[in-house]
């Protein structure tokens, strides 16, 4: 390099994350996450509280960082949910975190979906991204795609006979979801995420089944660094409380 070397174009990384304990990708998309809120900042894009926000789909972010879309959620939930971020509250714990649910279709839905229609569907709540659903015409990769048939993300549909409900997954147990809220999650005391397999469990089955479980204390480090939590079903008591993270799949 000389005095009239001109930088490439660069990511801000800022020293901190060096001392962290996250991974390389959670500190790769903290980078890239603040170099688009500096987009943002210019741009004058901030909620009614004055916070600056982005938006920035997942299967974009795993495009430029060259990830799948599964680990970029991981990453994510790196960057909320590790004990820098939780606060103990007693009996509870605030920690910063991400309420997705699945993407599902009613029943009427479903069979216009099978009788040819393309349904457009709300794939993030809180930007309001949408896709089109559509029946694949090669159904050897999925019954069905989201987006364009060259390069879209195919799935494969699941029957909730509880809600009457069809969800979507790939690679096998990869369940499709939506966001609905960011900010504070209120996390019981003793809290578990737990792990079931291959078959459908009926909800009142699940706290009574055996399974894999660890408690949710915000304190636990993987050899990548803060191990996140996560699952496809929440449960919560009747103030909204989490009480539990099952993950339902194979």
């Amino acid at each position: 390099m000389t005095a009239g070397t001109e930088l490439p174009a660069y990511l801000p990384y800022p020293r901190f994350l060096l001392e962290t304990d996250l991974s390389h990708t959670a500190r790769e998309l903290y980078a890239l996450l603040l170099d688009r809120s500096t987009l943002s900042q210019k741009n004058g894009w901030q909620d009614s509280e004055g916070r600056t926000y982005i938006v920035y789909p997942i299967a974009e972010i795993a495009e430029m960082l060259d990830k799948g879309c599964t680990t970029i959620k991981g990453a994510l939930n790196e960057l909320a949910s590790d004990k820098e971020h939780a606060v103990d509250k007693g009996l509870y714990y605030a920690a910063e975190g991400t309420i997705s649910v699945p993407i599902t279709l009613t029943a009427e839905q479903y069979k216009a979906l099978n009788g040819g229609a393309e349904l457009e569907l709300v794939t993030d709540e809180l930007t309001g991204e949408k896709k089109t659903l559509k029946k694949a015409e090669t159904p050897e990769y999925g019954e069905y795609v989201f987006g364009d048939e060259a390069e879209g993300d195919y799935v494969m549909s699941t029957y909730n006979p509880d809600s009457g409900l069809y969800s979507f997954w790939a690679n096998s147990a990869d369940t499709r979801f939506k966001r609905v809220y960011q900010g504070v999650v209120y996390v019981l005391k003793g809290a578990c995420e737990e792990y079931y397999g291959y078959f459908d469990m009926p909800r009142e089955s699940i706290v009574e089944s055996p399974g894999n479980y660890r408690v949710m204390d915000f304190n636990e480090e993987g050899p990548y660094g803060p191990q996140p939590y996560y699952g496809n079903i929440l449960e919560r008591d009747s103030k909204g409380y989490v009480k539990a993270i099952y993950f339902q799949g194979d």
